[in-house]
Formats: C-alpha cells, structure tokens, sequence
C-alpha cells in the first residue's frame, strides 16, 4: 500500500496532525521524512503504533444526501480465551468493588456512632488575657 502524507494519514485514522507529527519526532511512530519538511508514513506502521483506521461511510448508489451506509465491518476476532478471563477477572473486580462499597458504608455508620458519642465542644467564649 501507498505511504501517506500526515495529513491523509490523519483523516483516515481520526487523529490530529500535530498528534501524528509530535508522535513522528518523538519516536512513538516511525515514518519518512520528505525534503520539503513532511512525512510518509506506511498505514501498516499507524496500525501497530494503536491507531485505529476510521470506518469510512459512502452512499449505498441513491443519490440522497446524507443517506450513508458503512463499508467495513468488524469481524469478531479469536481471542483463545482472553475475553472469557477479562470476563472473570471483571466479575472479580466488581465482587470486590462491592465488599468495599459495604466495608465504606459500615465504616461511615460506625463514625457517626462514635460522633455521636464525643462530648459537645466547648462554645464558651474565652477572653484573650488569661486575668
């Protein structure tokens, strides 16, 4: 496939240009520099650097406008497992959210008590000279 310039790489993988050129300088994603202060960068290298290529939308040949239908799909991907132990470690995640939700609420109860048990503070007014 074709290198692109930053612009088009922009455009089609939905990040801004001075996101792309920073990332360029710093190392992040590799392109070519061109001799009139540019880039080419390969859309395989956009991939691997976590971009994610825009959905492009055309018209399904009717010529209404802002009738549009997507072009790509996503495929499901085989994971080997990974989704079902994300799915395990999220229902861990949120069985121990919830015991530290009680553990919070039974604490806040437990304060209130003792609150309620200190002796009221002092409101009489003290003169500034102990005489």
């Amino acid at each position: 496939m074709a290198k692109l310039s930053v612009r088009e790489a922009a455009r089609r993988f939905d990040v801004s240009r001075p996101t792309l050129v920073k990332h360029l300088k710093s190392g992040k994603l590799s392109g070519e520099p061109t001799g009139g202060g540019g880039w080419l960068i390969d859309p395989a290298e956009m991939v691997r650097a976590g971009y994610v290529a825009r959905v492009e939308a055309v018209n399904d040949g009717q010529d209404v406008p802002g009738k549009l239908t997507t072009v790509a799909t996503i495929a499901p991907v085989n994971d080997g497992g990974e989704i079902a132990a994300l799915k395990a470690a999220l229902a861990d995640a949120e069985a121990r959210a919830a015991l530290a939700e009680a553990l919070a609420t039974e604490r806040a109860a437990r304060i209130e008590d003792l609150r309620r048990m200190l002796p009221p503070p002092n409101t009489k007014s003290r003169r500034w000279w102990p005489w």
